[in-house]
């Protein structure tokens, strides 16, 4: 028997709290619209997409089509086995961003801001009406990672890297600074010791990480992966077998 994959649940408080205020912001701006108070529609539009992301925090798996617990997935070893990123939820994020690059654009179309005011909304309208054309991208191409008796297959919309499961170690979770996001992060042999491996390995503690959960918790994900890399790992070093990336 594998090791015990723990399965975490539970909303967050904090995001159960910017839910609520963020409904409460959009509910008081549509209101004033519908009284006829001479408002712009932007603050409605960034609390509603505040809200959503709120609501995705809460209820991930409403945006995933992975449904598969990750024990039943080890227990499909050696695979393969192919997870699917939710083309949906990078559709979510790309009308997101989208909708909230068009908010500030047209603060700065519509409005007089002073000029700090203009420098500090540029840099925001330029990342996430930038930023929505790459999710939008990446949903048409769609995210995935396989797992088999000799590694890993990694596709994140715009290449595919193969990975053997000695090439790969230190499966863990971090979050980046400022985000409330958790991704699944590890040590890529291959890479070197590049600047973007320095940098990453300085904001999240390894040198990569993966674009997507694929309907996971994050800790359940990076639990799946050590638990197969073991696995793959012990079926290698077993007298007279063979190691699994040379069959």
């Amino acid at each position: 028997m594998g090791p015990r994959i723990p399965t975490r649940s539970g909303p967050s408080r904090r995001a159960l709290f910017g839910l609520t205020v963020s409904l409460a912001f959009v509910a008081i701006g549509a209101g004033m619209i519908i009284a006829g108070a001479d408002i712009g529609s932007g603050g409605v539009i960034f609390f509603g997409v505040c809200a959503a992301v709120f609501a995705w925090q809460l209820w991930p798996n409403l945006l995933e089509t992975e449904r598969r617990p990750p024990e039943i997935l080890l227990a499909c070893y050696p695979g393969p086995v192919v997870l699917r990123g939710a083309a949906r939820k990078h559709l979510f994020f790309s009308a997101g961003t989208a909708a909230l690059g068009g908010v500030g654009l047209q603060m700065l179309l519509a409005e007089q801001l002073p000029l700090l005011m203009q420098i500090l909304v540029w840099p925001g309208v330029v990342l996430f009406l930038g930023g929505a054309p790459l999710l939008l991208f990446i949903a048409v191409r769609g995210t995935s990672l396989q797992l088999d008796g000799g590694g890993l297959l990694i596709g994140d919309g715009w290449r595919v890297k193969r990975l053997s499961w000695s090439d790969a170690d230190g499966f863990t979770t971090a979050t980046v600074a400022g985000s409330s996001t958790r991704m699944v992060v590890f040590d890529d042999t291959t890479t070197g010791d590049t600047r973007l491996a320095r940098l990453n390995r300085t904001l999240v503690g390894r040198n990569a990480a993966l674009s997507d959960t694929f309907g996971l918790d994050p800790d359940d994900l990076a639990a799946l992966l050590t638990a197969w890399r073991a696995r793959a790992l012990q079926a290698g070093a077993e007298p007279g077998s063979v190691p699994p990336e040379r069959r």
